[in-house]
């Protein structure tokens, strides 16, 4: 992907500072900044306890204070510097990004690796944070596009899915019943060096950054966690099609979800085949759904489609349209249409054409930048795959042919059983509300 067309895979110097600890590391032509970003397993779906808020919560306050420093003690450190250091939980991983100057890249691992292993939740912060997610997650009640999402994925997969969503008042319930006790509990079990991924990117010391992480990680506790710990139920076919309002009142818009369960993870055959008809359907302002529902008919607002869901699990494509509420049915009936046209019709050799091009140079420009070098080597690595594959995933996008994308729409999409969720100023038979 390199400007010289070295591979990116031949650019990745790779090593174990300690046990379970893995550093990817690439040099680029940028000088005195890195770019550090990272993840260890720990993230929603290793939850044992139930309660879906712990790991997201702990996530957001790692930064809250260490059993060495308190918070503004540590802001003012990263300040100094001119460094940023933030953490995040996803559904596997809690993540965290960093980026400094190359002189200060040891003392914000040191700040990191406090953080990680350290953290105390104090209980005043707690309550702040727990006050600020309640209040996020009442106020996406009142959010068509949170609504029709999240009743989309409830209704779709089972409670012990990763991809299942909560009612928001489930969520709120979940939130304000997390402890300090609850959250040192879930650090303790999840968090430590068994699956430590540390990515550097710019200018870049190998030896330095390997030295660094022996002194912040080289004596933490080894995590025993796996994929394998995780149990889950996979989503249940549609066996016909159903449709389900969510009614809000005095709403100008109306977002629907149309769509099914896939029964396949990312790494399986057909996903690719799939992904890219969908991109062809609506993955872009080019694609059919944006030509004929919203240019020639000017019924939404915006419409899209896309396969997801599929990180280690079995995922589901949707279409996503917005809607004025006297337009949803009309709408929803011209979605539609085009959903059986490409399903019954395929895709041209053209139209693959195009859509490749566009997703490979995507991909090569999100080389462009040291984060999103770092980014794309991080996922690659969260995913299980080898660092070989961020080349080989350019051979794999144009390896698939056009019998491949018309065969894996066929066999996994089907309107005759599709889910239909509508959210906003409309009732249960999708007409407006008066």
């Amino acid at each position: 992907m390199s400007s010289e067309g070295t591979s990116v895979a031949s650019r990745i110097c790779s090593s174990e500072p300690g046990e379970g600890i893995q550093l990817l590391e690439m040099n680029t032509p940028i000088d005195d900044v890195i770019t550090l970003t990272g993840s260890l397993l720990g993230g929603q779906a290793f939850n044992t306890s139930g309660n879906q808020a712990t790991a997201q919560i702990m996530a957001a306050m790692l930064d809250q204070g260490t059993k060495s420093q308190n918070k503004f003690v540590i802001s003012e450190k990263l300040e100094e510097m001119g460094a940023l250091l933030t953490f995040a939980a996803t559904q596997y991983h809690i993540r965290f990004s960093a980026r400094c100057l190359k002189n200060d890249v040891s003392q914000v691992i040191e700040l990191l690796a406090d953080q990680l292993r350290n953290p105390v939740f104090p209980e005043e912060d707690l309550e702040i944070m727990k006050t600020n997610e309640i209040g996020d997650l009442l106020r996406s009640k009142d959010e068509t596009d949170c609504m029709v999402n999240n009743r989309y994925l409830r209704e779709i997969f089972p409670k012990n899915h990763p991809n299942h969503v909560l009612a928001v008042e489930d969520q709120v319930e979940l939130v304000r019943k997390l402890t300090r006790s609850d959250l040192k509990k879930y650090h303790s079990a999840s968090l430590g060096c068994g699956s430590l991924t540390v990515v550097a990117v710019g200018d870049t010391d190998f030896d330095l950054l390997e030295e660094a992480l022996r002194e912040g990680f080289g004596s933490w506790q080894k995590s025993n966690l796996s994929f394998e710990d995780i149990e889950q139920t996979a989503a249940p076919k549609m066996p016909k099609a159903k449709q389900i309002v969510e009614s809000m009142q005095e709403k100008t818009s109306v977002d629907i979800m149309l769509g099914q369960p896939i029964g396949i993870d990312r790494d399986h055959k057909d996903y690719l085949p799939l992904m890219l008809g969908h991109f062809i359907l609506g993955g872009n302002f080019s694609a059919r759904l944006m030509s004929t529902v919203r240019d020639q008919a000017g019924l939404t607002y915006g419409i899209r489609s896309a396969v997801s869901g599929v990180d280690r699990t079995d995922g589901f494509w949707y279409v996503w349209g917005t809607f004025a509420p006297q337009l949803v049915n009309e709408g929803r009936s011209a979605s539609i249409e085009q959903i059986e046209r490409w399903i019954d019709g395929g895709i041209s050799n053209e139209e693959l054409k195009a859509k490749k091009d566009t997703i490979l140079g995507t991909y090569k420009v999100s080389f462009g930048t040291t984060s999103g070098i770092a980014t794309q080597i991080l996922i690659n690595k969260e995913r299980g795959r080898e660092k070989k594959y961020l080349d080989q995933y350019p051979k794999d996008i144009m390896a698939v042919s056009r019998g491949n994308v018309n065969s894996s729409i066929q066999r996994y999409c089907n309107t005759g059983k599709m889910l239909s969720v509508a959210a906003g100023s409309v009732n249960d038979k999708w007409e407006p509300l008066s």
